[in-house]
């Protein structure tokens, strides 16, 4: 691990092997191939097994305590290294997912001006990932959450799951993008647009929000995205994610992704 790039900005626990990292999902616009943002990731670096999905690894043990410890740092530090990349002459926006607990929960958007102001962050370099099912319109605490989060000039993000794409409304409240899987797997993992895309696309647009797709794992899945309209992607077919150096180096290079036939 010591020549681990990554290891720049980590968060350990007492008690708990190896430590905590960002890794960084590049997002690119499907039309032009331009790498446009990130998602940062949390991932754990065990000492014996290597990088592992925290999530998946430690929720429901006795560390879910220093997961969700974990899971409210990622904000500062998405924050701090959007600051350097900004010194590196790469301005990205930084999307950081959060939970459905975070964003109900009084102070939040406290919390998100203060990683911004320690940073020294501008708004325009954060935003912020709302899982789907916290956006209901009667979730009164979340929806205030999202409002304060807006005013503070900072992307707010409806996040839906894979496989759930609502077919009801999406709420009117300030948010500038939603991310949604834009296929499914048929027969034979044949991939196929999921029948609630163009319903989703007419409410985005309708109001003016942009749509990223997201978990294209396949080419196939990648030009299904693209012809069905949405702006932005991401998933391993495009870029796995990646530490923070590979993406300055991505940005840098910026390479043909998506075939343009």
């Amino acid at each position: 691990m010591s020549d681990d790039p990554t290891t720049r900005e980590t968060l350990t626990v007492p008690g708990l092997p190896g430590r905590f990292l960002v890794l960084y999902q590049p997002e690119f616009d499907l039309c032009d191939e331009r790498l446009v943002g990130c998602e940062a990731l949390l991932r754990w670096w065990h000492d014996d097994f290597g990088m592992l999905h925290p999530v998946a690894a430690l929720a429901g043990t006795r560390w879910s305590g220093a997961l969700a410890e974990a899971q409210d740092w990622v904000l500062g530090a998405a924050c701090r290294q959007a600051v350097r990349w900004h010194d590196e002459g790469i301005d990205l926006p930084v999307a950081v997912n959060v939970r459905a607990e975070q964003v109900a929960a009084p102070g939040f958007a406290g919390e998100v001006r203060a990683a911004l102001d320690d940073s020294g962050a501008p708004p325009s370099a954060l935003a912020i990932d709302v899982p789907g099912g916290a956006l209901s319109p009667r979730d009164l605490a979340a929806a205030a959450s999202v409002e304060a989060v807006a005013a503070l000039d900072v992307a707010v993000i409806a996040d839906l799951p894979a496989g759930a794409i609502p077919v009801t409304p999406l709420p009117e409240l300030p948010l500038q993008a939603v991310k949604a899987p834009a296929s499914i797997a048929g027969g034979h993992r044949v991939a196929r647009v999921h029948p609630s895309v163009p319903s989703l696309l007419r409410q985005a647009d309708d109001l003016g929000l942009r749509t990223v797709a997201k978990a294209l794992e396949t080419r196939r899945e990648v030009l299904l995205a693209r012809d069905a309209g949405f702006a932005g992607g991401f998933g391993h077919h495009l870029s796995p994610p990646v530490t923070p150096q590979a993406l300055a180096a991505l940005h840098r290079h910026q390479p043909e992704l998506v075939d343009a036939s």
